[in-house]
């Protein structure tokens, strides 16, 4: 099969957790069928021939937008995707199906000709609920429209694939002709010495996201009382900062912003830490935490499917996150031994091919 995949963002000069999971998933689908792709970039004059298509990302028009969802009855969130660009390059495709990764990215294929292909859907996090908790009133005021127009793509979705088990079971409920859940998780790597690292903890995530913001401003909230009378504690932040970030932080705090080089950065810590209170989606941290044996210390909406998979304990209040984080500080010796099990759970349910058989089941 010929699929082509629509994403909002360049996988090759994007490197984000959404474009890390995007390229997993790529890479698994094509171990069995051609893959081309067709993807906003800010970068449209990269080379082509590489079986992308690039075309420029469109810069934010509010009044153009909320003219169009009020014309076609759609979400902001949607119309903003309804593009014709993106319709245009759909048509001239050779592909048999369309993956869209994101439900809105499925707007300009249901506007085009052809839209009776099959269409697969990447169900990467449930966007009303980020809106209602995220985008104040603007985002209450959506919330529902999005809630509808994501529930029209499923039923028209040949089938819905979900990094999440219980995203997987709501869609289903939403009237999918499939849904299934995509068990996926990253290669192992060799595992990490937790045992040499220092008292440092590592706060992972692209915080121009709304809810990597929120769980970073909780994490700073935390610190003072996570790093009391601990010699030499860190806690890093990693990935690009939101633009209402803060210049001043607590003391023992230091914001990379975007590391060149992730795994590098991963290895000099002792643990990681992810306070997410909505919008889990993909987990991407988490399994980049896993794939070389960093332990983590998470809440249930930052673990999500991935408790039972990685034998991950989730953390449901301040308190236990506080201690949690803590122990791995001054225990390395307790750290290394949750990291080589994440390791290892890591490395048993990559080798039981779980990743693979999920992306054939929503791909049958």
């Amino acid at each position: 099969m010929k699929l082509c995949f629509l994403l909002a963002k360049d996988p090759t000069s994007e490197n984000v957790g959404d474009t890390v999971m995007m390229n997993q998933l790529i890479a698994l689908v094509r171990a069995e069928h051609d893959v081309s792709i067709i993807c906003w970039s800010t970068h449209p004059a990269l080379r082509s021939g590489d079986g992308v298509v690039r075309l420029p990302k469109p810069p934010v028009s509010p009044v153009r937008i909320t003219a169009r969802a009020l014309r076609r009855g759609r979400s902001v969130l949607h119309a903003r995707y309804d593009d014709p660009a993106l319709r245009n390059a759909i048509e001239a495709s050779e592909a048999d199906a369309f993956v869209a990764v994101h439900h809105y990215l499925a707007e300009a294929f249901l506007r085009s000709s052809r839209r009776s292909a099959p269409l697969y859907v990447v169900n990467v996090v449930p966007e009303g609920r980020v809106w209602q908790e995220t985008r104040g009133w603007l985002g209450r005021v959506q919330a529902r429209a999005i809630g509808r127009d994501e529930a029209r793509v499923i039923r028209h979705a040949t089938s819905v694939g979900s990094y999440d088990q219980a995203d997987a079971a709501e869609v289903a409920t939403l009237g999918a002709r499939r849904s299934v859940w995509l068990e996926l998780a990253l290669p192992p790597r060799p595992a990490m010495d937790v045992r040499s690292t220092p008292p440092r903890l590592a706060v992972l995530g692209d915080r121009t996201w709304a809810p990597n913001q929120r769980a970073w401003r909780r994490m700073l909230d935390l610190w003072p009382e996570i790093s009391a009378s601990v010699p030499g504690a860190e806690l890093v932040g990693i990935g690009r900062p939101s633009a209402s970030a803060s210049g001043v932080l607590p003391p023992g705090v230091t914001d990379l912003g975007f590391v060149a080089d992730l795994q590098a950065t991963l290895l000099g810590c002792r643990g990681m830490a992810a306070a997410i209170d909505v919008g889990g989606g993909i987990r991407v941290k988490l399994l980049e935490a896993a794939a070389i044996g960093l332990p983590v210390v998470a809440t249930p909406d930052a673990v999500g499917s991935l408790a039972g998979v990685l034998g991950i304990d989730p953390v449901d209040d301040d308190g236990r996150f506080v201690a949690a984080c803590r122990l791995l500080l001054t225990a390395p010796e307790f750290a290394a031994n949750q990291g080589a099990q994440l390791h290892a759970a890591n490395v048993a349910h990559w080798e039981s091919g779980r990743p693979h058989a999920s992306v054939r089941a929503w791909l049958a």
